[in-house]
């Protein structure tokens, strides 16, 4: 029979921050006893279990036997319950995003300091001290991991260690952003004062765990677009946490030099047409389609994923399927296109002009199952190339006279206005005569077509 904790002669009071589970069994040891194998069933249903109505009856247990009722803990884990409400989470990829029972995690420097286990360390991907910024332990130097029913009086392990005596080890900068980023969101208190509000990255716990497992599945598209094998992360971890750096800038300003670094070694496309099954298409497809979860998502990291797409983003064709790309520069791209325009003023008296007015450019979906668009792509970076090594536009006269009739641009025109009037003039063609226009560019630039 289990008796209320005030029917023990020594009632310790509980700590702010104390965990449910580190409160009960300080008492206990208090009084010289071990955890009750009941009660230690009682707080993993309260935290483990997926099923409402088991939650509510271990709650209910507990408060009777404690003889209080923690607001705070009730919103946890009965209430708002920040773990995946439906059924299945490791099938979604969310096995993580589940509290710890009956594995003990503590910090020394912690216990050392207040004597008591701490509630944040209970909570998923916290697995360093967001104060003393060190691993947390959960296994004893005799070899067996800390559990509720080993936990001996005064917070020793069964062989009779002092937990507060473990040694530990600095952790990753990451894991200490982590964590700390946990801490800030989950408004228990801390007897070591309040977490800092610029460290959240959202507004509640739970919205907190849904950005952090979207950037897991950023994390995910990164190592696919990596050219340097990456590990696969099974739960977010160091990866996730680098990219909380100087949230929410640091992430895009991440993703871009992620994506220059990868096209380091194509300097000569200015545009990229990409298909559905390249890793970079499918990791900006992540980034665009971030905004079907506003309602989950904070409006910060929404506004960053979009951030990265308009960067990319080309005037000849939407963005992600074409962009610019990602190794140059935006001065570098001006740079480049107000060279072409400037090198094809010079192919206009080989030109044929036309009467009618001009038309203003329009950039319709591009079909990726017709090669038209990929040799409009690829014509538009051979004559970029060409501008900018100094290529005479009299090797290109051939390829001047061939051209589709149409009116010269104003010598003012933006670099911009001129790229999508240029596009627009090519996309009046057929088939076969873009590539006898393709071939001749080709032919008048020295180079062939499978090396464009």
């Amino acid at each position: 029979m289990l008796l209320e904790l005030a029917g023990y002669p020594l009632r310790p009071t509980r700590q702010p921050g104390e965990s449910l589970a580190g409160f009960v069994s300080r008492h206990f040891g208090t009084n010289g006893h071990w955890m009750p194998e009941a009660l230690h069933r009682a707080l993993s249903t309260l935290y483990r279990s997926e099923d409402a109505s088991a939650r509510e009856e271990a709650w209910e247990l507990i408060c009777s036997l404690t003889g209080q009722a923690s607001l705070a803990d009730r919103q946890i884990w009965v209430e708002e319950r920040f773990t995946l409400p439906e059924a299945a989470p490791r099938r979604k990829g969310r096995h993580w995003q589940r509290a710890y029972s009956s594995k003990v995690r503590v910090c020394p420097y912690c216990l050392v300091e207040h004597g008591v286990h701490l509630a944040i360390w209970e909570l998923p991907l916290v697995d360093a001290c967001p104060r003393h910024g060190c691993l947390l332990v959960h296994r004893c130097e005799c070899g067996n991991e800390l559990t509720w029913p080993g936990m001996g009086p005064d917070w020793t392990c069964r062989c009779g260690k002092p937990l507060s005596s473990l040694p530990t080890r600095p952790a990753p900068k990451s894991l200490r952003l982590l964590a700390q980023t946990v801490a800030a969101a989950s408004g228990l208190p801390s007897p070591c004062g309040s977490s800092n509000s610029a460290e959240r990255i959202a507004n509640n716990l739970r919205q907190t765990y849904e950005v952090l497992f979207w950037l897991q599945g950023l994390v995910a598209l990164i190592a696919e677009t990596s050219r340097i094998p990456v590990p696969l992360e099974h739960r977010p971890g160091r990866r996730v946490g680098y990219l909380l750096r100087d949230w929410p800038d640091g992430m895009e300003v991440r993703v871009r030099r992620l994506l220059r670094f990868r096209y380091r070694h194509d300097q000569n496309s200015l545009v990229l047409l990409l298909d559905d099954a390249h890793p970079t298409k499918r990791l900006l497809d992540y980034l665009a389609n971030s905004g079907k979860l506003a309602s989950v998502l904070p409006a910060d990291l929404l506004q960053s994923a979009r951030a990265v797409i308009e960067h990319l983003g080309s005037p000849i064709g939407p963005a992600p399927t074409l962009i610019f790309n990602p190794a140059l520069s935006i001065s570098e791209r001006q740079q480049r296109l107000t060279s072409l325009r400037d090198w094809w003023s010079d192919l206009r008296d080989w030109m044929e002009v036309e009467d009618a007015p001009t038309v203003a450019p329009s950039s319709p979906s591009l079909y990726l199952d017709s090669l038209d668009a990929r040799f409009r792509m690829q014509l538009i970076n051979l004559l970029v190339n060409a501008a900018r090594t100094g290529i005479s536009p009299q090797c290109f006269r051939r390829f001047a006279v061939v051209w589709p009739p149409a009116r010269p641009l104003p010598a003012n025109a933006s670099p911009e206005v001129f790229i999508q009037t240029l596009d627009a003039q090519l996309r009046t063609v057929s088939t076969m005569h873009l590539q006898y226009i393709y071939e001749l560019a080709c032919h008048a630039a020295g180079v062939t077509g499978a090396s464009v």
